[in-house]
């Protein structure tokens, strides 16, 4: 199965990612469908975790070696994603049907509307990733051999925006391998 095969071919689903730290970037997730393109304006899903796993792999595709495999790279990455607000400062887990729990609104119980528009509904699944023993320091929950990560597989109706903050949890003895054979391609000479 290829994840994200309607995100790829969809011309109206677009995505913008936004470096904010070293190993974290915000990723902006966007249905441009209109309501008013009738039954062509249909509900999008999108993978978080594969599209996050593949922009990983496409940054650091020149840690590759010649003849290794990109997969090798994700080995040990642990993923840890939160779904934001639409600016991207405060997780969305903090926000109650999108109002912050922090702020006391007067809105009269009468006006508030009765029968809200239904979202459509998402999937948080557990998937079983690999443990590379350093994983459980940023935590992630399993045994010895493997550990269960949340996949996020959002949906989007038209004109839907949904921010995800994303961090890439990489154990330190991956970078250090990667970066022993960065040198080691860099050392062999080339015909």
């Amino acid at each position: 199965m290829n994840p994200n095969l309607e995100f790829k071919h969809s011309r109206t689903l677009n995505t913008l990612a936004y470096a904010v730290d070293s190993n974290q970037i915000l990723l902006r997730v966007i249905n441009m469908m209109d309501h008013f393109d009738g039954d062509q304006a249909i509900v999008q899903h999108f993978d978080v975790n594969a599209w996050a796993r593949e922009y990983y792999i496409e940054a650091n595709e020149h840690l590759v070696p010649l003849n290794g495999n990109s997969s090798d790279l994700l080995a040990g990455v642990f993923l840890n994603i939160t779904e934001m607000n639409l600016s991207g400062t405060m997780a969305k887990d903090k926000l109650d049907n999108g109002i912050s729990k922090l702020t006391k609104w007067k809105t009269p119980k009468d006006q508030n509307p009765v029968n809200p528009p239904r979202k459509p509904n998402d999937m948080l699944v557990q998937v079983e990733v690999p443990n590379t023993g350093a994983n459980s320091l940023y935590g992630a929950q399993g045994n010895s051999t493997s550990l269960m990560e949340d996949n996020y597989m959002v949906s989007l109706e038209p004109q839907r925006i949904r921010v995800f903050l994303i961090n890439y949890n990489v154990p330190p003895q991956l970078g250090s391998r990667l970066e022993q054979r960065l040198n080691q391609q860099q050392q062999t000479p080339t015909k």
